[in-house]
């Protein structure tokens, strides 16, 4: 029989912790940006998406694609560094 440990990974509840505290701010900060960079940024980092496939979704080039999810991320860089 397999011994099963219950240990916890005092990291991993800390990282979840941090994340529920983050979860309102970053839903705002998202939802502040301008409408391409946010749709390149769902479609890459929730929707796991290529971004040969997020080019085509949005109908840019993946160079415009790879921009728009960059850009997305500085901005929410800059957007949640007071907040953690």
């Amino acid at each position: 029989m397999p011994m099963r440990t219950y240990d916890l990974d005092l990291d991993e509840l800390s990282d979840r912790a941090d994340a529920a505290a983050l979860a309102p701010a970053l839903a705002s900060a998202v939802s502040g940006l301008p409408e391409g960079q946010r749709e390149a940024l769902e479609l890459r980092v929730i929707d796991e998406r290529d971004y040969g496939e997020v080019a085509a979704s949005l109908g840019v080039t993946e160079v415009a694609a790879r921009l728009r999810v960059m850009r997305a991320l500085t901005s929410l860089s800059r957007l949640l560094k007071g907040v953690t």
